[in-house]
């Protein structure tokens, strides 16, 4: 599964995060001390999370680790920004553009038992190869199919070796069961 912000949604939950945050649309002054340049983009990771959740609400127990994912990857751009003074767009874009891909690179690691990168996941995809990933069998199923047979919802049918068990431990050959051994092992099995 990938996951990816579709442009087009312009759905938005709304998202407290942990700690206060004002909306700013430009970019931070260069006069601003590092922690002030922090606190007037926090906004941007707060607002990709809200984007998260508007388009995949699975992802509402995630948001509090997207938003700390986000502010890292802020924190580290206000740091380097040495290296972004060249850039033609203004640091808020880059900041948007690098917490947005972090997040998306978590996200389609939550069930990934490689952990590989998105980049290498969108090229197995478009390759038409399959990125391994572990899947929550209860989370595949809805209430009323956890019941009912579904392709992913399987699990091993231990009921041959149970009977196997109950042969051996009566002194039964299991091959060559008579209706009385049958009955006998029924009620060994059932009580």
């Amino acid at each position: 599964m990938m996951v990816r912000l579709n442009p087009d949604i312009k759905t938005v939950w709304s998202y407290t995060p942990p700690i206060p945050v004002t909306r700013h649309f430009d970019d931070p002054s260069p006069t601003m001390t590092l922690n002030e340049q922090i606190e007037y983009m926090l906004w941007i990771p707060a607002a990709l999370v809200g984007r998260w959740l508007g388009q995949h609400q699975f992802l509402i127990g995630e948001a509090d680790e997207l938003f700390s994912i986000g502010v890292l990857r802020l924190t580290e751009i206000v740091h380097d920004r040495e290296r972004y003074e060249s850039s033609p767009v203004g640091i808020g874009t880059i900041v948007y553009g690098r917490c947005h891909y972090a997040m998306e690179s978590y996200i389609n690691n939550l069930n990934s038992v490689v952990k590989v990168s998105t980049s290498t996941r969108y090229k197995n995809k478009r390759d038409g190869k399959e990125t391994p990933m572990s899947l929550d069998l209860e989370g595949l199923a809805s209430a009323d199919e956890r019941h009912a047979w579904h392709p992913a919802y399987t699990v091993d049918d231990h009921s041959d070796l149970l009977l196997r068990d109950a042969c051996e431990v009566l002194g039964y050959d299991y091959t060559n069961l008579t209706l009385k051994q049958k009955r006998r092992v029924a009620d060994i099995l059932l009580d």
